[in-house]
């Protein structure tokens, strides 16, 4: 069964996986990781962030402060921006494709390759700047970020298999 925890609390006993999500940006100058997310990384659990999810998953693993990403929030324009998914990754792997695809969100901060925390692979860029837009430990662990909402009507096709993949990992599913 789901549950919600605040970022200064522990993960719940018996959780078998981690969902992070939420909306603004993440700074690890002034902010830590959500104890939930650090614990759940050192039991090697399934973890998937969104938004600021990714955006925190990248500074447990020593990321350095997301920079002003101004083309991604800009008021007037649409919610929406071109990634190019990597081929490749679990990303890829799990929406079933690679290449260039339009997502919503907008987000005024992002990561870049110089700011990636150290052992996460980029699996996805914003064609436009090079914001990185998903991250993801190589090999067999499932721990994934992606800068989109993926729970939004009108995600790319795919782009919703990601929850469930998170929830069949969870389950003792197979890698991604």
């Amino acid at each position: 069964m789901p549950l919600a925890v605040q970022p200064d609390e522990h993960l719940p006993p018996h959780s078998c996986a981690l969902l992070v999500a939420g909306n603004g940006s993440f700074n690890p100058e002034v902010s830590v990781p959500p104890v939930a997310l650090v614990e759940a990384l050192g039991a090697d659990l399934p973890v998937l962030g969104i938004e600021w999810g990714m955006q925190a998953l990248n500074a447990a693993y020593g990321g350095r402060a997301p920079i002003e990403s101004p083309s991604h929030n800009v008021p007037e324009s649409p919610s929406r921006h071109r990634v190019f998914l990597t081929m490749g990754g679990k990303v890829s792997s799990i929406v079933g494709g690679a290449g260039v695809v339009a997502v919503k969100g907008r987000h005024a901060h992002g990561i870049t390759e110089a700011r990636r925390g150290k052992g996460l692979m980029s699996s996805a860029f914003a064609v436009e700047d090079g914001i990185v837009e998903a991250i993801e430990i190589p090999g067999d662990h499932f721990i994934i970020g992606v800068q989109w909402p993926v729970h939004l009507p009108g995600v790319p096709a795919g782009f919703e298999n990601l929850i469930p993949a998170l929830a069949d990992r969870a389950r003792g599913g197979p890698p991604a």
